[in-house]
């Protein structure tokens, strides 16, 4: 079989992995103050639910969906149905 590719427009450079995470959403994870830093971060949901407040913005995300959080964007878990997410932070250019 042979697999064709499609082209896309270079929209983003990774210049360098900061953390790669599997954390665990339960409720106990999601209490606390959030964070702000000065890089970009992806997290993607592996299974379940997970509301995330970025700039004072709601984002529910579902198995399969990921959100990228722009740097210096404060960003706090609201609400996780015992979820599991991959998150991963870096420098981009």
């Amino acid at each position: 079989m042979k697999y064709v590719g499609t082209s896309i427009p270079d929209l983003l450079s990774v210049k360098s992995i900061f953390t790669v995470l599997q954390p665990d959403l339960s409720n106990a994870y999601t209490k606390g103050p959030g964070e702000a830093h000065d890089f970009p971060e992806i997290i993607f949901i592996d299974n379940g639910r997970h509301t995330i407040i970025v700039d004072g913005v709601d984002y529910e995300l579902k198995t399969g969906q990921a959100l990228i959080y722009a740097p210096n964007s404060h960003h706090i878990s609201k609400y996780a149905s015992l979820s599991k997410a991959s998150i991963i932070s870096f420098n981009a250019d």
